[in-house]
């Protein structure tokens, strides 16, 4: 009787084991939220190039997105680098208009995503 109770209580384990990791509307409804940051990236690594174009031994070795908006319009491009004068992070921050172009709202050292969300 012992065996039997045994045997039913892992049957049931195994079989509630799936339901386990089907993923809830949450979880599916966030997979299928898409959020592009090409030209934002690629007009923030344009501008980065402009600005420490003097800068010997540059190299980018983190770039951070973040959208400040729900709907992706106002982002934030943070861009951590070393050189031979020395290691920092210089951001952008972007809108998005009517049009679907992206404007600097502003760029810096001062521009980064911890003080950004910060000033939120």
């Amino acid at each position: 009787m012992k065996r039997i109770l045994l045997l039913l209580l892992v049957l049931i384990t195994v079989l509630a084991l799936p339901a386990c990791s089907n993923p809830s509307d949450a979880d599916t409804q966030e997979e299928r939220t898409s959020v592009s940051y090409g030209k934002p990236l690629e007009l923030a690594k344009g501008e980065f190039d402009a600005t420490f174009t003097e800068y010997d031994g540059l190299k980018i070795t983190d770039i951070a997105t973040l959208s400040r908006t729900d709907d992706a319009t106002n982002i934030v491009v943070q861009i951590t680098y070393t050189s031979d004068h020395g290691d920092s992070v210089y951001g952008f921050e972007y809108i998005k208009d009517e049009y679907g172009n992206w404007d600097i709202l502003q760029q810096g050292e001062d521009v980064t995503i911890d003080n950004l969300v910060k000033a939120d």
